[in-house]
């Protein structure tokens, strides 16, 4: 049953909800980890997030690239807009740039939450248990949390 619920994503299921749910808890685990901590330990767990979610963008793609036959494929190159925040993410707090974070909030915000709602990359793929299943997943998940 478990390894059901997790091989194969079906819109509007159980495992949806939890992954709908699953930025609310992280950005409520953040908020009050995080709020009597100093804004460079702030940083530093914004670094660390955002980098495991570049790295894992990395992986994803490294997995597209083999399954594709060693050949560059329109899904690796980063034009679409979770791809994008994480690099928007991660420069943002590396530069400390108010104006990254303002793009971060008012742009990547609602398309990342967009992109949890209505999941339809998750419902066309064969399985979720992939690198490229858990970007899905934890991309706009590292997103919408640490935006919030």
């Amino acid at each position: 049953m478990i390894g059901e619920l997790l091989s194969i994503f079906k819109m509007w299921s159980l495992f949806q909800v939890l992954f709908m749910l699953a930025p609310v808890v992280l950005a409520t685990v953040l908020y009050f980890s995080l709020r009597n901590k100093s804004p460079k330990i702030q940083r530093i767990v914004g670094i660390i997030l955002s980098v495991i979610a570049v790295i894992n963008l990395g992986l994803r793609n490294t997995e597209i690239f083999i399954q594709g036959g060693n050949r560059l494929q329109p899904d690796i190159i980063p034009l679409q807009i979770c791809h994008l925040a994480t690099f928007i993410m991660l420069f943002a707090f590396l530069l400390k740039s108010k104006v990254m974070f303002a793009i971060a909030f008012c742009f990547n915000l609602p398309f990342a939450a967009m992109s949890i709602i209505f999941a339809d990359g998750l419902a066309h793929m064969e399985t979720v248990i992939s690198f490229r299943g858990f970007a899905y997943l934890l991309s706009p998940t590292v997103i919408v949390g640490t935006t919030v």
